[in-house]
Protein backbone atom coordinates (compact mmCIF):
# COMPACT_ATOMS: atom_id res chain seq x y z
CA UNK A 1 0.00 0.00 0.00
CA UNK A 2 1.14 3.31 -0.93
CA UNK A 3 2.23 6.25 1.55
CA UNK A 4 -0.28 8.89 0.27
CA UNK A 5 -2.92 5.47 1.16
CA UNK A 6 -1.69 4.36 4.79
CA UNK A 7 -2.22 8.32 5.71
CA UNK A 8 -5.74 8.51 4.48
CA UNK A 9 -6.34 5.31 6.47
CA UNK A 10 -4.51 6.09 9.71
CA UNK A 11 -6.15 9.78 9.55
CA UNK A 12 -10.04 8.08 8.86
CA UNK A 13 -9.13 5.65 11.94
CA UNK A 14 -7.72 8.59 13.83
CA UNK A 15 -10.52 10.79 13.00
CA UNK A 16 -13.34 8.54 13.34
CA UNK A 17 -11.99 7.94 17.21
CA UNK A 18 -11.49 12.11 17.60
CA UNK A 19 -14.94 12.12 16.71
CA UNK A 20 -16.17 9.67 19.29
CA UNK A 21 -14.10 11.22 22.16
CA UNK A 22 -15.01 14.80 21.23
CA UNK A 23 -18.74 13.40 21.90
CA UNK A 24 -18.08 11.71 24.93
CA UNK A 25 -16.09 14.25 26.68
CA UNK A 26 -16.95 17.62 25.24
CA UNK A 27 -20.72 16.75 24.20
CA UNK A 28 -21.63 14.47 27.25
CA UNK A 29 -19.74 15.15 30.42
CA UNK A 30 -18.79 18.47 30.10
CA UNK A 31 -21.43 20.24 27.81
CA UNK A 32 -23.75 21.45 30.95
CA UNK A 33 -20.80 23.72 31.64
CA UNK A 34 -22.08 25.75 28.47
CA UNK A 35 -25.57 26.44 30.28
CA UNK A 36 -23.07 28.94 32.78
CA UNK A 37 -22.09 31.24 30.02
CA UNK A 38 -25.15 31.22 28.19
CA UNK A 39 -24.45 34.71 26.23
CA UNK A 40 -21.00 33.27 24.53
CA UNK A 41 -22.32 30.39 22.80
CA UNK A 42 -24.16 30.02 19.15
CA UNK A 43 -27.24 28.17 18.74
CA UNK A 44 -26.91 24.46 18.16
CA UNK A 45 -28.52 22.44 15.51
CA UNK A 46 -27.58 19.66 13.25
CA UNK A 47 -26.31 21.89 11.25
CA UNK A 48 -23.35 22.67 13.79
CA UNK A 49 -23.03 19.31 15.05
CA UNK A 50 -22.28 17.94 11.09
CA UNK A 51 -20.16 21.09 10.73
CA UNK A 52 -18.00 20.05 14.20
CA UNK A 53 -17.99 16.84 13.42
CA UNK A 54 -16.28 17.27 9.89
CA UNK A 55 -13.49 19.49 11.57
CA UNK A 56 -12.39 17.28 14.54
CA UNK A 57 -12.66 14.38 11.23
CA UNK A 58 -10.28 16.32 10.15
CA UNK A 59 -8.24 16.30 12.69
CA UNK A 60 -7.45 12.78 11.95
CA UNK A 61 -5.49 13.43 8.76
CA UNK A 62 -3.80 16.13 9.97
CA UNK A 63 -2.23 14.27 12.65
CA UNK A 64 -1.59 10.95 9.99
CA UNK A 65 0.14 13.63 7.59
CA UNK A 66 2.19 15.44 10.16
CA UNK A 67 3.20 12.53 11.84
CA UNK A 68 4.48 10.94 8.41
CA UNK A 69 5.88 14.81 7.47
CA UNK A 70 7.90 15.72 10.48
CA UNK A 71 9.63 12.12 11.60
CA UNK A 72 7.11 10.29 13.94
CA UNK A 73 8.29 6.97 11.76
CA UNK A 74 11.86 7.37 12.75
CA UNK A 75 10.55 7.82 16.31
CA UNK A 76 9.05 4.78 16.55
CA UNK A 77 11.60 2.91 14.90
CA UNK A 78 13.93 4.35 18.84
CA UNK A 79 10.77 4.09 20.69
CA UNK A 80 7.74 1.11 20.97
CA UNK A 81 5.17 2.19 18.74
CA UNK A 82 2.46 3.37 21.62
CA UNK A 83 5.24 4.86 23.13
CA UNK A 84 6.30 7.17 19.94
CA UNK A 85 2.79 7.95 18.98
CA UNK A 86 1.90 8.70 23.01
CA UNK A 87 4.55 10.93 22.81
CA UNK A 88 3.90 12.90 19.74
CA UNK A 89 0.41 13.24 20.65
CA UNK A 90 1.34 14.82 23.82
CA UNK A 91 4.08 17.34 22.48
CA UNK A 92 1.27 17.95 19.70
CA UNK A 93 -1.39 18.95 22.44
CA UNK A 94 1.64 20.77 24.59
CA UNK A 95 2.89 22.65 21.80
CA UNK A 96 -0.96 23.79 19.83
CA UNK A 97 -3.83 22.67 21.85
CA UNK A 98 -2.59 23.78 25.42
CA UNK A 99 -1.26 27.14 25.01
CA UNK A 100 -4.45 28.00 22.55
CA UNK A 101 -7.35 26.90 24.48
CA UNK A 102 -5.31 28.76 27.56
CA UNK A 103 -4.82 32.21 25.53
CA UNK A 104 -8.79 32.18 24.24
CA UNK A 105 -9.95 31.07 27.97
CA UNK A 106 -8.49 34.35 29.03
CA UNK A 107 -10.54 36.75 26.67
CA UNK A 108 -13.56 34.72 25.97
CA UNK A 109 -16.30 34.37 28.44
CA UNK A 110 -15.58 30.32 28.92
CA UNK A 111 -16.78 28.74 31.99
CA UNK A 112 -13.61 26.68 33.73
CA UNK A 113 -15.58 23.48 32.85
CA UNK A 114 -16.08 24.45 29.57
CA UNK A 115 -11.98 25.23 29.31
CA UNK A 116 -11.21 21.76 31.68
CA UNK A 117 -13.02 19.70 29.39
CA UNK A 118 -11.61 20.90 26.23
CA UNK A 119 -8.43 20.89 27.53
CA UNK A 120 -9.20 17.26 28.46
CA UNK A 121 -10.93 16.42 25.48
CA UNK A 122 -7.95 17.49 23.69
CA UNK A 123 -5.74 15.20 25.32
CA UNK A 124 -7.40 12.00 24.71
CA UNK A 125 -7.86 12.81 21.04
CA UNK A 126 -4.24 13.99 20.58
CA UNK A 127 -3.02 10.77 22.68
CA UNK A 128 -5.49 8.51 20.75
CA UNK A 129 -4.61 10.24 17.49
CA UNK A 130 -0.98 10.12 17.55
CA UNK A 131 -0.99 6.21 18.85
CA UNK A 132 -3.30 5.34 15.85
CA UNK A 133 -1.09 6.99 13.65
CA UNK A 134 2.64 5.12 15.04
CA UNK A 135 1.00 1.81 14.81
CA UNK A 136 -0.82 2.61 11.46
CA UNK A 137 2.10 3.96 10.03
CA UNK A 138 5.48 2.47 11.41
CA UNK A 139 4.75 -0.84 10.83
Amino acid sequence: MGGIQRILIAGAAAGFVAVVLDWLINAWLFHDYQKRTPATWRPEGPKQYLQSTAATFLTGFTFAAFYSWTGGVQLAGTLHWLAAGLLFGLGCWMALVLPLLLSIAIFVNLHRGVVAGLLIDWLLISLAAGAICSRMLSS
